[in-house]
């Protein structure tokens, strides 16, 4: 819970794993090692990790049986990215004889590239808005 952050809203989402070992004896697992482990995979996890691209949603942790005096724990992982789609940022500089017009009866729509004017796509609001949000 300190390294996922499940509210962050992504587009793209993938799935990995990995695994951990934790020493163990017939009594079961010491709070010492079980410290150990959950730092040790704290600090997988955050590797895994780069900001502004991707983030843990949510790890699901199973263990499975104590084999020679070591428990294994398979970390299941989905992670989210893809909410960075513009790189590098749009370009918001506009040209002296440049202008964004939403079309009216003097300025027809067709002359904003809705039309055959596909060369006019540039000067409606409309239009720049959606490849702005396509982007």
């Amino acid at each position: 819970m300190s390294v996922a952050e499940a509210w962050l809203e992504c587009p793209e989402y993938t799935l990995d794993s990995l695994s951990i070992s934790i020493p163990a004896n017939e009594f079961g697992i010491t709070s010492d090692n079980a410290v150990a482990a959950y730092v040790d995979l704290e600090g997988q996890l955050a590797s895994m990790i780069e900001a502004g691209v991707n983030h843990l949603i949510v790890a699901d942790i199973a263990f499975l049986d104590n084999v020679q005096g070591n428990i294994t724990a398979k970390v299941l992982l989905q992670f989210g990215s893809g909410y960075n789609k513009t790189v590098p940022p749009l370009q918001t500089a506009y040209g002296p004889n440049e202008f964004i017009n939403y079309g009216n009866a003097s300025f027809a729509k067709a002359t904003c590239g809705c039309g055959s004017n596909q060369g006019g796509a540039t000067k409606c609001a409309d239009i720049r808005i959606k490849q702005r949000v396509n982007a």
